[in-house]
């Protein structure tokens, strides 16, 4: 786990880049779930988009608030691709948005890796990156948690298989989360939308 000084500010616009990294804007995929589909991120990433419908399920504590996957070199001389997704996720509680229980989150989160420790190889990579969140509709500044996944291999095929070994016990993760906290969702709360 790292802390940083990064910071996303929710909803945010569209951004057109020139060298080609195109920023799509915020889509709030729990009021309108049906546009996971049109994401442009997720269009050739079958297990990006599974891990975002389940973070962003009715019935999920969380939500994402941007996502990003890319595949390209690496300077390693074995594994000479790597396949690199990020899913930044905050809660859906508006006020449980603060730096404390994304330390608590990020306790239980390694200790379901660790469990999980079996079926990932040394090649694959998952860091938790904890920053600032500022939730413009509410103007309350709180805190987010942007999940990375790195996966490694002698070529794009290789790294998009390690990834994909990655990216499957963190989907899992808020998979069982969601029944054991959804019922704090019903407490009349002020959410995110």
């Amino acid at each position: 786990m790292k802390r940083t000084e990064g910071h996303t500010g929710v909803p945010y616009q569209p951004v057109q880049r020139t060298e080609g990294h195109d920023n799509f804007g915020y889509v709030d995929l729990k009021r309108e779930p049906g546009k996971l589909d049109s994401i442009p991120e997720l269009q050739d990433s079958p297990e990006l988009k599974e891990f975002l419908r389940e973070l962003n399920h009715p019935r999920s504590l969380f939500r994402s608030v941007g996502c990003e996957k890319s595949m390209g070199p690496c300077l390693d001389p074995i594994y000479k691709f790597k396949r690199t997704s990020f899913v930044t996720v905050v809660f859906e509680i508006l006020e449980w948005n603060h730096e404390e229980n994304f330390q608590r989150l990020f306790q239980e989160f390694d200790g379901a890796m660790r469990d999980a420790k079996n079926i990932i190889p040394e090649f694959v990579m998952i860091e938790f990156e904890i920053h600032n969140v500022t939730f413009n509709a509410h103007a309350f500044k709180g805190f987010g948690a942007t999940i990375w996944v790195d996966g490694f291999g002698r070529d794009e095929e290789e790294a998009m298989h390690h990834w994909r070994i990655g990216i499957a016990p963190i989907q899992e993760y808020f998979r069982q989360s969601r029944s054991m906290f959804q019922r704090e969702l019903d407490k009349g709360r002020k959410t995110v939308s």
